[in-house]
């Protein structure tokens, strides 16, 4: 036997092998790094995490999460004779208590709770065919959508709207009784204006990520931590220690909202930290 020629032979042998290891080694390493989770795959991961946290998922999980601005938006200060004008124009009694902060027009009562934030007593009720025509009893109704997932038995609930998104801290609380309104509570906010440019948000179950992981394992509470509704809007950030009612011009920013049967949650759609849980 010729050994050199043998040796010569086992030496390509080998030499190929290490090719061929060296290629799938490649194929492989280059299929783990485009590997992406699907969203189902995705899905299932936040429902396990939130489980081990005691919370559970009944909500739909929305999938786009668009660039969004921050904003900046001023109360709505408005005296009792401007408020009894813009809301009853054709009323003929007027009777004002200024120091109270309250003016009676002709049966019905509006009562300023605070700058921007006022309580209307209807007397008669209005009669309401649909309960999204009730936003349109309010000062500037036309930019009031209904929340479905606040409304209850005896509230219809409505948040300002700004570019199809809710304000979440400007709402209107119209209560109603046998298909009437008997009266509100609104905020409104005026001059809303876009401030610097729209940044990249997180998705929705990155918050719902954040949630878990950023909450109190309530496991040993006995509460009811369905999640019921998770939705994109804007959340007022008013200087610190001072009173969102006392400044010029508040600031937003765009949350996650999450809502459970006892609390709710905002997350920072660009930082992810929990911001304000109710």
């Amino acid at each position: 036997m010729n050994w050199e020629t043998a040796k010569t032979w086992l030496i390509v042998v080998f030499l190929l092998l290490d090719l061929l290891l060296g290629w799938q080694y490649v194929q492989s390493r280059q299929a783990t790094k485009g590997y992406i989770e699907s969203r189902t795959d995705l899905i299932a991961n936040t429902k396990t995490l939130l489980a081990q946290h005691d919370f559970s998922l009944k909500a739909s999980i929305p999938q786009t999460h668009p660039n969004l601005p921050s904003l900046k938006a001023k109360t709505a200060n408005l005296n009792l004779h401007q408020l009894a004008k813009q809301l009853f124009p054709n009323a003929k009694s007027f009777s004002f208590n200024q120091q109270a902060g309250i003016v009676n027009v002709d049966k019905q009562k509006i009562k300023i709770n605070e700058p921007g934030t006022w309580t209307v007593t209807l007397n008669p009720p209005k009669q309401i065919s649909n309960s999204d025509n009730a936003a349109l009893l309010a000062l500037s109704g036309n930019k009031y959508k209904q929340d479905a997932t606040l409304t209850g038995t005896h509230n219809w609930i409505f948040e300002e709207n700004f570019q199809g998104l809710p304000m979440f801290d400007a709402p209107l609380d119209v209560q109603h009784k046998n298909g009437a309104a008997t009266g509100f509570q609104q905020t409104l906010y005026s001059n809303v204006q876009v401030v610097g440019t729209p940044k990249p948000t997180i998705s929705a179950l990155d918050a719902l990520n954040s949630l878990a992981n950023n909450t109190v394992d309530k496991s040993s509470q006995g509460q009811d931590n369905v999640i019921q509704e998770i939705d994109l809007g804007y959340a007022l950030k008013a200087p610190s220690n001072v009173s969102s009612s006392t400044v010029s011009s508040n600031y937003w920013f765009p949350v996650w909202r999450i809502v459970t049967v006892n609390n709710v949650y905002y997350i920072n759609a660009f930082t992810g930290e929990i911001e304000t849980p109710s």
